[in-house]
């Protein structure tokens, strides 16, 4: 639990406006690394092994993606807004920390560097996709009509929907069937002790403001760190105070 908040501590401390989002997986992992364990990469579902896609470890809160899943299965289900039809003010805002927006940051570790796969838990949590098709069933049309109307974006669970779990799962089963709903899956590792911590930040005109989660009012420097690393980790947190350290 040390590892992973110092971890996010020094990765929401190397944000700055401009910063790039990738920035922060580089400095997560660097402090993660130093305690003698892993970030856990989300499996490879695809047939291509050269086809990877990472853990979101910062997205921005764009409306559009609320949870990122830890299992994608098809390519679609990463297309829920078009980056083409975007401006290039909303384009950097996808890809650089701005002033004035709200990102989601996590650090997720493991003791083993074993890959993980999915797992064969029943998902319980499931978010609709930008698929189209005519439903048959009575079912799955009032569910996915449940959904638009109240979970355009957001994920949910079955108990979240307005009427009886029979129902809903009977109406789900086509839903996923014809890719208009996808369930999030679980990731696992086989004798592994995981580790997630999530928040949500404000990049502000002169600091990161920390929205959720908990705040901690000060840090020590860590014998396990660097120098540069304890450095980041105790700076001041607003922007005009700091020594730039993205040479790291």
């Amino acid at each position: 639990m040390k590892a992973a908040i110092n971890a996010m501590q020094v990765g929401m401390q190397m944000i700055n406006p401009g910063t790039e989002l990738i920035e922060y997986k580089k400095f997560i992992e660097k402090v993660v690394s130093h305690y003698g364990y892993h970030l856990v990469e989300r499996p490879n579902v695809f047939h291509d092994e050269d086809t990877t896609i990472f853990y979101d470890w910062a997205h921005r809160d764009n409306g559009y993606f609320c949870e990122p899943g830890w299992i994608i299965k098809k390519d679609h289900e990463l297309e829920l807004y078009n980056e083409d039809e975007l401006s290039d003010d909303e384009f950097n805002k996808e890809q650089e920390f701005t002033v004035g927006e709200i990102y989601h940051i996590s650090v997720v570790l493991s003791n083993s560097p074993k890959k993980s796969f999915v797992s064969e838990r029943n998902t319980k949590i499931f978010q609709k996709t930008n698929n189209s098709h005519l439903l048959k069933s009575k079912h799955a049309r009032e569910l996915l009509n449940n959904i638009n109307n109240n979970y355009s974006t957001d994920c949910w669970k079955l108990s979240d929907i307005n009427m009886s779990i029979g129902q809903a799962k009977l109406g789900l089963r086509e839903c996923l069937d014809k890719k208009v709903v996808r369930s999030l899956g679980i990731a696992g590792q086989k004798n592994s002790e995981i580790i997630l911590l999530k928040c949500s930040i404000a990049i502000q005109e002169n600091s990161v403001y920390k929205l959720t989660g908990r705040k901690y009012l000060s840090f020590e420097q860590d014998e396990k760190l660097t120098d540069e690393l304890n450095n980041i980790l105790t700076q001041d947190k607003r922007f005009d105070k700091r020594a730039e350290y993205l040479n790291l």
